[in-house]
């Protein structure tokens, strides 16, 4: 028999009003469940520093089911409160933990001595140096390129990643007729340098073979020489002429074409005296060019013939400036070209004399041969202003002379203490060239005039 209560002149079963009671405090118990577990999740997470806090395990909350109404509902007993105390204070020690101390960055030192060779269309070599000093260790090195656009510049593209004893590298697949700028950085495991920029690059097309010398023409007849002048290629080719070659042919003796000369290009201007020709002969000329990839076309000249045979006269001067090399505190090198008239009769030889910028009486420095245009006047005192001169002679008489500027020997620096020791070289050793070669050709003479 379901007990009944009666109210207001309703009647509700005692079972129905305890059944509404329980479940209220079913939820609230879930509820509380839900938080500890929450809380403990976080707790065991929590790693006490410095011994402020002793992570302690919670003990296990008891719990005993409780009949109500024919009901059971989990009750908690006085163990909850201090469990969530030692939650609370784990969570506090949680929250309220220092931070760590951030690390500071150590970087390694950037290389040194961007150096760019060997440029083609579309290749270059680049070069460094390893930092002398660097705070870390350097495991490899970054190699980076860009486009030159200005105004603003391009973002940096990797190139490649190299071990730390590699010291250049061939950049390909460039494109040509570009500019760029290469970088290099220093790596130091996973920090890198700042990159250290090269000069500015602009790959030209790959060289070719040149073109034909450009005007060549004569400009000076005798009765035994022709002499030619020309210009060089006005497509090079895109590398440097370095050498020309002058070929001639004998028309009347029905000879092949034989070399000449071969002549180093110096000059944007090139000329060469062809001698030992006969008179009122026929002749012609090639010239052509060569640079680092092989030799180009031939120029030719139309047919060139000598003029006839006069009576003996003196040769005009010789072409000049004066030039002068190799200048030491007792020697100067002096060169000359030949005159542009031999007056007839071939060339002998050519005398060169000198004299001091405060004197007017010349000195004899030497006789050289026909085929000789240079000359080392040796024995010269030192810190002492000269002039030059030159006179070609032939078998009728002497050119006038040819007058150089003024040139100064150079001062000897010796401390004053060892001028007496000081032996001055033999006056063979005045007449050496670049080489060591002894220039024999021009015999010295000091005789006054």
């Amino acid at each position: 028999m379901i007990p009944v209560e009666e109210s207001a002149g309703l009647t509700f079963p005692t079972e129905q009003r305890n059944w509404s009671h329980t479940g209220y405090v079913v939820l609230l118990a879930l509820f509380m469940l839900v938080v500890m577990v929450t809380i403990g999740a976080l707790v065991k997470t929590a790693s006490p520093q410095n011994g402020d806090v002793t992570h302690k395990k919670p003990r296990r909350t008891k719990v005993k089911r409780v009949r109500i109404g024919g009901t059971e509902i989990i009750k908690k007993k006085a163990g909850i409160k201090k469990a969530e105390e030692s939650s609370r204070s784990c969570l506090d020690a949680l929250l309220c933990r220092p931070a760590k101390p951030e690390v500071p960055i150590v970087l390694p030192a950037p290389p040194f001595g961007i150096d760019l060779q060997e440029p083609t269309s579309s290749e270059i070599t680049i070069f460094w140096s390893a930092p002398s000093e660097t705070p870390v260790p350097v495991d490899a090195y970054k190699i980076y390129k860009r486009f030159h656009m200005p105004p603003q510049p391009p973002d940096w593209s990797k190139v490649d990643k190299l071990g730390a004893d590699v010291l250049e590298y061939r950049i390909r697949k460039l494109t040509p007729e570009r500019k760029y700028v290469f970088g290099v950085a220093s790596v130091s495991g996973k920090t890198e340098s700042a990159i250290v920029e090269s000069e500015l690059v602009s790959l030209k097309k790959d060289p070719v073979r040149p073109g034909a010398p450009c005007e060549l023409e004569c400009v000076n007849r005798t009765s035994n020489s022709i002499t030619l002048s020309w210009k060089p290629p006005r497509k090079g080719g895109y590398s440097r002429i370095h050498t020309y070659y002058l070929m001639m042919k004998d028309l009347e003796d029905g000879a092949h074409w034989a070399l000449v000369a071969t002549l180093q290009a110096f000059d944007r201007f090139m000329d060469y005296r062809v001698t030992g020709l006969k008179d009122l002969h026929a002749y012609r000329f090639r010239v052509t060019a060569e640079n680092a990839v092989g030799i180009g076309p031939s120029a030719e000249t139309v047919t060139l013939e000598t003029t006839q045979l006069e009576p003996g006269k003196r040769p005009s001067e010789p072409e000049g400036p004066i030039k002068f090399a190799r200048i030491s505190h007792q020697s100067i090198t002096i060169s000359w070209r030949p005159p542009l008239s031999d007056g007839g009769k071939p060339i002998t030889g050519y005398a060169v004399e000198y004299r001091e910028k405060d004197s007017v009486q010349w000195h004899k420095a030497g006789v050289c041969g026909a085929d000789v245009t240079r000359h080392t006047v040796g024995q010269l005192p030192e810190d002492i202003e000269f002039y030059f001169r030159v006179v070609a002679m032939n078998d009728v008489g002497n050119s006038d002379p040819l007058v150089g500027g003024k040139v100064k020997t150079k001062l000897l620096e010796i401390p004053l203490s060892r001028r007496s020791s000081f032996r001055m070289p033999s006056r063979i050793d005045n007449t050496r060239d670049a080489s060591g070669a002894v220039d024999r050709l021009c015999a010295p003479e000091m005789t006054s005039t």
